[in-house]
C-alpha cells in the first residue's frame, strides 16, 4: 500500500492524479489531500507519505518555499516529490529538483500515462535511495562492530601478554636461580614448586584458547554418557575445596532435592563449567562462603534438568558489565583484569558449552553484593535410576597423585621418535625409571630404519612413541610405513596439536592412542602399560615431583 499525498489547491488536478493512480494495476494507494501549503506540511509531518504530488503555485506559499520548509525539517529524511507546474519553463523544474524533488509534470500534459510513469520512476528512485542509505547504515554498523571487535581483541592481546609474561617471569627467574646459585634445599623446593605451578597455569591458559577456537569453529564434540552426579560433585569439591580454604573461604555443596543416581550428559563439560564458575567465585571473594546448590527438575519419567547454582558474596557485577559478561576477549572492566588477572575467556567458553549441551548459563548480580551463576543442562536419567536425598556432598575418598609404589613397571623395549632434545631426555628419563629399555631417534625415517633393523636382529620393539612433527619424515608417514610392515605393534602418537582433527589424523595414519603435550608422566605410563596389556607387577623408582 502506497500512501500518496496530493498538495494542490485545484480540486480538478487532485482528482486527475487520484483517477490515474486508482486505475493503475501497479499500485494500491491510500490518498491524502491538502489544498494549501500549511495543511500540506501538517499532513506530511503527521502521516509521513510515500509519494507527494506538489503544486508549484499554492495560495499561501509556492512549491519552492514548501520544499525549503521541508529541507529545514530534520525529520524529512528522503521523500520522492513530483512537482506539478503550469509553467512551461524548465527553470522551475530545475530549481525544484535542486531542492529535493525527483521529478516534475507540466499540468498541460497531466494525463494518466504520464502520472503513472512519473510515479513508477520516483518510487523506483526512492527505493534505490533507501536501499543505498540502508546499505550505508549497514556498512557503518559493520565498521563499528569491526572497530569494537578490534579494540576488544587488542585489549585481549594486552591482557594475554600480561597473563603469559607474568608466569614466564617466575619460570625463567627461578630456573636461573637453580642454575646460577647454590640454593638451600628449602629454596630449591620453592623454586621447583613455583616453576611447576606457573607452568600448569600457562597450560590452563593454552587450553582455554584452544577450547574457544574449537567452540568458534563448531568443533567441540560432546560425549554423552551415563554418570553419577554425586560422584561428579564430590570430585569437584575435592578439587576446589583446597583452593577455597587457601583464601579463607568455605566451599559448601548441597542438594535442594532428591537427585537421580545416574544421569546422561557430558560430565567433562559440566565439570569444566562448574570448575570455572567456582574458580571465579573464589577469585572475586575475600571472605565468607561459596555455595554450590544443585537440584533436579523432573520433566518426565526419564527426563529432567540438572540445575547448578554457584553463589558468592564477592565484588559483584554492575548492570552495564553484565551486558558483555559472556563475550569473548572481555572482562567486567580493565581494573578487574589488573587486580585479579585472567583473560576473560572462561565465562565465554562456559556459556557456549552450556548452549552446546542444550542448556543455559545465566547470572544475577549486584555490585558489591555478590553473584549467582545458574547452569541448567537437560539430561536423561539412566535406566533404573533412583532418586536419593543427598543434602550434603563431600569427598568419600580423597584421591592423590600416584606415588612410586603405585605407578606401573614398564618391562618393554620402547622406540622413541622425537626431534626435540629436551623432550628426548625427559621421556627417556621417565621410561627408563619405569624399567623400559629405550632407543631414541630424531626423525620418522630413522624410526622406520631402527624398527626394521631391530626386527631383523630378532630384538623387536614392543612399542613405539612417535612425535608427529619431525624433520626428514613426519610421524604420520612413519606410522603408516610401520603399520604396513607390522600390523600389531602399539604406536602411541605424541603431539602438541590438541585439536580433534589433528588427533583423528594420527589415528587414520595407524596410531593406536594419541597423547598431547606437555607430557603427564602418570598418564603416559598408564597409557603405555594399557597398550602393552601389562600387569602392575612391580614398584618403580620415579621421584614424586611431577615432571610433566
Amino acid at each position: 500500500m502506497i500512501r500518496v499525498l496530493i498538495v494542490d489547491d485545484c480540486q480538478l488536478d487532485r482528482e486527475r492524479v487520484r483517477r490515474a493512480l486508482t486505475k493503475s494495476s501497479s499500485f494500491s494507494c491510500e490518498f491524502l489531500e491538502a489544498s494549501n501549503a500549511a495543511e500540506g506540511l501538517e499532513t506530511y509531518r503527521t502521516t509521513q507519505p510515500d509519494v507527494m504530488f506538489l503544486d508549484y503555485r499554492l495560495p499561501d506559499m509556492d512549491g519552492l518555499e514548501f520544499l525549503r520548509e521541508l529541507n529545514g525539517d530534520e525529520a524529512v529524511g528522503v521523500l520522492p516529490i513530483i512537482m506539478l507546474t503550469g509553467d512551461s519553463s524548465e527553470t522551475v523544474a530545475i530549481d525544484a529538483m535542486k531542492l529535493g524533488a525527483l521529478d516534475y509534470l507540466n499540468k498541460g500534459e497531466l494525463v494518466s500515462d504520464s502520472i503513472r510513469m512519473s510515479t513508477t520512476h520516483v518510487i523506483q528512485r526512492m527505493q534505490a535511495i533507501r536501499e543505498g542509505k540502508e546499505s550505508r547504515l549497514q556498512l557503518e554498523r559493520a565498521i563499528d562492530r569491526a572497530r569494537a571487535s578490534s579494540e576488544s581483541k587488542s585489549q585481549f592481546l594486552a591482557n594475554m601478554s600480561h597473563e603469559i609474561r607474568t608466569p614466564m617471569t617466575a619460570i625463567v627467574g627461578f630456573a636461573e636461580n637453580l642454575l646460577e646459585y647454590d640454593l638451600t634445599e628449602e629454596e630449591s623446593d620453592l623454586a621447583l614448586k613455583t616453576i611447576v605451578d606457573n607452568g600448569r597455569y600457562l597450560l590452563g591458559l593454552i587450553n582455554d584458547i584452544l577450547d574457544l577456537s574449537k567452540v568458534e569453529a563448531n568443533r567441540i564434540e560432546l560425549e554423552l554418557i551415563e554418570f553419577s552426579p554425586r560422584a561428579l560433585l564430590e570430585e569437584i569439591q575435592t578439587l576446589i575445596s583446597p583452593r577455597a580454604e587457601a583464601r579463607g573461604l568455605t566451599l559448601n555443596v548441597q542438594s535442594a532435592n532428591n537427585l537421580p543416581t545416574v544421569i546422561e550428559s557430558d560430565p567433562t563439560r559440566i565439570r569444566q563449567i562448574l570448575i570455572n564458575l567456582l574458580s571465579n567465585a573464589i577469585k572475586f571473594s575475600t571472605e565468607g562462603e561459596i555455595l554450590l546448590l544443585v537440584h533436579f527438575e523432573r520433566i518426565g519419567d526419564n527426563e529432567g534438568n540438572i540445575v547448578c547454582s554457584v553463589a558468592d558474596s564477592g565484588i559483584g557485577i554492575t548492570e552495564e558489565q553484565l551486558t558483555r559478561l559472556f563475550q569473548p576477549f572481555s572482562q567486567a572492566d580493565g581494573s578487574t583484569t589488573r587486580k585479579y588477572g585472567g583473560t576473560g575467556l572462561g565465562l565465554s567458553i562456559s556459556k557456549r558449552l552450556a548452549d552446546l549441551l542444550g542448556g543455559d548459563l545465566a547470572v544475577r548480580s549486584q555490585a558489591n553484593r555478590g553473584s549467582v551463576f545458574r547452569l541448567m543442562v537437560p539430561t536423561k536419567t539412566g535406566a533404573g535410576a533412583e532418586y536419593v536425598d543427598w543434602e550434603h556432598f563431600g569427598p568419600t575418598e580423597i584421591t592423590t597423585e600416584p606415588t612410586t609404589s603405585h605407578l606401573p613397571a614398564l618391562n618393554a623395549r620402547v622406540l622413541i621418535a622425537e626431534d626435540v632434545d629436551a623432550n628426548q631426555r625427559l621421556i627417556r628419563f621417565i621410561l627408563e625409571k619405569a624399567g623400559a629399555t629405550v632407543t631414541v631417534v630424531d626423525n620418522g625415517r630413522a624410526a622406520v630404519d631402527a624398527f626394521t633393523a631391530a626386527e631383523e636382529s630378532q630384538e623387536p620393539f614392543d612399542l613405539v612413541l612417535m612425535d608427529t612433527q619431525m624433520p626428514i619424515m613426519d610421524g604420520h608417514e612413519a606410522a603408516r610405513l610401520l603399520r604396513d610392515h607390522n600390523s600389531s605393534v602399539p604406536i602411541i602418537a605424541l603431539t602438541a596439536n590438541a585439536m580433534d582433527v589433528d588427533q583423528r589424523r594420527c589415528i587414520v595414519a595407524g596410531c593406536n592412542v594419541v597423547i598431547t603435550k606437555p607430557i603427564d608422566r602418570h598418564r603416559l605410563l598408564r597409557t603405555l602399560v594399557e597398550a602393552l596389556e601389562t600387569d602392575f607387577d612391580a614398584p618403580i623408582g620415579l621421584p614424586q615431583t611431577d615432571l610433566g
